[in-house]
């Protein structure tokens, strides 16, 4: 998943805060994980492989452990709402809402990943039910629907006015991310550099962060600010 990790974040937002709080929390909150992932690839501490045979991807995740085990997305998810009811000065459930947003993670990606996530980093067991190698594309439709239902909740929360840009840019960014296609970043980057781990390395680690960050701040911002002024 990718933009429907920020589907997620939204879903959290919708169900637990009112319509004038912030959403960053929520939004940001469920691509942490992945964030994370791409500074530790970056910098060697966590481990991908090409994989072109691989197609919604082209990458092994060979070792995930520090961002993707179920016990360390629990202490991502203690630290990041922490941040937040800090921020954001004890608003309404801030903590919840954070981190169930960083949860909300691991739980969409233990649906779509292969066996590659843990309980607890190093374990010999790791999980996945693969729905991304077994129905790539039945899979890629159902974040579609997801990303759909939830731009009708902001359309519910905010109005249509305000929903049009999260709802262009999300569904733009997800068309792109079809099964296989050369636009898939991820797959592009698995196939062409699966011989240069260097390379890999570097490549994936910055189009984690830049894929997830840049959206989830993007859509944050806007449904958090009226006319260029922050709402809360």
């Amino acid at each position: 998943m990718l933009v429907g990790h920020i589907a997620c974040g939204f879903l959290v937002h919708y169900f637990t805060q009112p319509r004038n709080k912030p959403s960053w929390c929520s939004i940001l909150g469920s691509t942490i994980s992945d964030i994370l992932a791409g500074i530790f690839i970056l910098f060697g501490i966590e481990y991908v492989r090409g994989n072109p045979r691989f197609t919604p991807l082209g990458l092994d995740l060979v070792y995930i452990d520090i961002t993707h085990s179920f016990l360390t997305t629990l202490i991502w998810a203690i630290i990041w709402s922490s941040f937040c009811h800090i921020v954001v000065k004890k608003k309404a459930n801030i903590r919840m809402s954070s981190f169930l947003a960083v949860l909300s993670h691991w739980i969409a990606d233990i649906l779509v990943h292969k066996p590659d996530m843990p309980l607890y980093p190093n374990a010999n067991t790791k999980y996945g039910l693969a729905l991304w190698q077994s129905i790539p594309v039945q899979t890629w439709l159902g974040e579609l629907m997801l990303i759909l239902i939830v731009v009708g909740l902001m359309v519910d929360h905010y109005g249509f006015k305000k929903a049009r840009f999260p709802l262009i840019l999300l569904v733009s960014i997800h068309l792109l991310n079809y099964p296989g296609l050369p636009t898939n970043t991820t797959y592009a980057l698995g196939k062409n550099f699966q011989n240069n781990p260097l390379l890999l390395r570097f490549s994936v680690g910055i189009a984690f962060i830049a894929a997830n960050l840049v959206p989830a701040l993007l859509v944050s911002k806007h449904l958090d600010t009226d006319d260029g002024h922050k709402r809360y």
